[in-house]
């Protein structure tokens, strides 16, 4: 039975008879914030029903039957479903009330005994239907596949016929850009972090407002589940607030905490990164990478003692905008760094570190050029790290953009260019609303050390690179570019030292060491 305080999983139970389905639909479209909440949540059993409470008026919606049959009924094994021959109807909001922001609806579906019917459900806005998911009659191309449908203009994606033929949990989300869809096994749950997984069908087209939703079919289906969840904030993760995650974490369950963002580009198909979706726990979720030029190369991985690596790496050569990955601005606002204006150490931030560190290697040891990740803060570039060579000098570094877009050309005179893998670990140190920033650049770190212990003559200070005492480092995306071919592999991003690291920290070392001291005392008593 659905626990309406509950509704974290994704289905409750297993359907033991023919094709059982499992949605969740999110459309988020511009409007205010102020919100998320439960809207209503039915599992067909006595009473089962609980919110749908559009018109304020303490008593939920009742279904509308407007063709066919619409029942409730045993599955076999005690649990009560809805029984649909037709099309019914349950409001949950007028167009004043829920007509934008983000939706999120949960059900399950089971196919009777006959495949040749279409099925499925459709969002309205009004008497205009907005959207279909489910199955499309056999006489059309769509015919025995799950299928997302725009009504206006008409737009499908459909998936391979295998899927409505075998047991599958679906997940279909919804959002600005389009609306994704994932199968999955038979009672598999979906977590948050499945939104960072390619979808198997897409569609491109926006949503308009949405009042109520449609169970429809032309045949025997079976119907369970259902909830909903709204927040009127525009976007998955929205910047300085989290109402819409709320939103999400009514259906998908608490978002996990997340102490590293790591982007080993592993996981991604070969060739242009561009177009393909962030596949990361703090990167934004059902993001695409955008840019040009960089590619995957799913044959080769950049390795390096304790900084752990993953087959993939991303190459880039003469790349005019490189790729862009954009960061999750609520594990920002998490971690204390995200500022009111929605820069990375924007305004409101004092007194906070955050670090990232990369592996970079170049096919050249020679020459004037440039390649590294960037920092950017709307549009333009700030800060580089890497293969910049500011002399004549064959030696590493990078440059720095100051408030007036003076470039100031960084030299890390103890560090040559060569062809070897090497890491780059940065500090960034941020001050009071984004004044006296400062960072502190490390090569080639020996990660099993200490941040304290690491070679003074490979560490550096930006404010004494540029001479500037006042500096301005917030930012709101990273973009990996290059002049000539290079190799980028295994970004990190995180708020300790220790979270880069692949070594346990030293509270953990502590607990190994007291462990086998008193391993070695029980050893001794014996």
């Amino acid at each position: 039975m659905v626990n309406s305080k509950d509704c974290s999983f994704l289905p409750h139970r297993i359907l033991t008879r023919g094709c059982a389905f499992a949605f969740f639909v999110t459309a988020i479209l511009s409007t205010s914030i102020s919100f998320a909440a439960i809207v209503g949540t039915e599992n067909f059993e006595e009473n089962g029903k609980t919110g749908w409470d559009w018109d304020k008026t303490g008593t939920a919606q009742e279904w509308t039957v407007s063709s066919g049959s619409f029942t409730r009924e045993d599955d076999g094994t005690g649990n009560m479903r809805a029984k649909v021959n037709g099309q019914a109807y349950l409001r949950y909001g007028s167009s004043s009330s829920l007509s934008s922001g983000t939706f999120v609806y949960t059900f399950d579906m089971e196919i009777g005994t006959t495949q040749n019917q279409w099925g499925g459900l459709s969002l309205y806005n009004g008497d205009t239907e907005i959207t279909f998911f489910g199955n499309l009659a056999a006489t059309t191309p769509q015919g025995k596949q799950l299928t997302s449908r725009y009504c206006s203009p008409r737009q499908e994606a459909s998936t391979s016929s295998s899927y409505l033929n075998t047991n599958k949990t679906y997940a279909v989300v919804g959002n600005s850009s389009g609306i994704f869809a994932w199968p999955y096994d038979l009672g598999t749950k979906p977590k948050y972090e499945d939104l960072y997984t390619t979808p198997t069908l897409q569609l491109t087209s926006t949503l308009s407002g949405n009042t109520r939703f449609r169970l429809g079919t032309s045949g025997t289906m079976y119907f369970d589940n259902i909830t909903m969840a709204y927040s009127d904030s525009n976007t998955v993760t929205s910047k300085g607030d989290a109402t819409a995650v709320s939103s999400l974490t009514d259906v998908f369950g608490a978002v996990p905490i997340v102490e590293c963002i790591k982007e080993a580009f592993s996981n991604y198909e070969t060739g242009v990164l561009a177009g393909q979706f962030q596949q990361n726990l703090g990167q934004a979720p059902l993001t695409k990478w955008t840019g040009s030029g960089p590619t995957i190369d799913n044959t080769k991985n950049l390795e390096y003692p304790n900084w752990s690596s993953e087959q993939g790496a991303l190459n880039v050569s003469n790349s005019s905008t490189g790729a862009k990955m954009t960061l999750d601005s609520n594990v920002m606002a998490d971690w204390g760094v995200m500022g009111t204006d929605g820069l990375i150490g924007g305004a409101g931030i004092s007194d906070k570190i955050l670090y990232y560190g990369f592996l970079m290697q170049q096919s050249e040891e020679t020459g004037t050029f440039s390649g590294g990740p960037e920092l950017y803060r709307n549009g333009k570039e700030l800060l580089g790290l890497g293969y910049h060579n500011p002399t004549s000098t064959q030696n590493m570094g990078g440059f720095f953009y100051d408030s007036s877009n003076t470039n100031h050309g960084l030299n890390f005179v103890n560090d040559a260019l060569d062809s070897d893998i090497h890491l780059f670990v940065v500090k960034l140190m941020y001050g009071a609303d984004g004044t006296g920033d400062d960072a502190v650049i490390f090569i080639d770190p020996d990660m099993a050390l200490s941040e304290e212990e690491q070679d003074p003559d490979h560490v550096y200070k930006l404010s004494e690179l540029t001479g500037l005492s006042s500096q301005d480092l917030s930012f709101d995306s990273i973009i990996f570019r290059g002049g000539r071919p290079f190799t980028f592999d295994e970004f990190r991003m995180a708020k300790s030292w220790e979270s880069l690291a692949d070594v346990p920290e030293p509270s953990t070392w502590a607990l190994l060491l007291l462990g086998a001291a008193g391993l070695m005392y029980v050893r001794k008593r014996k």
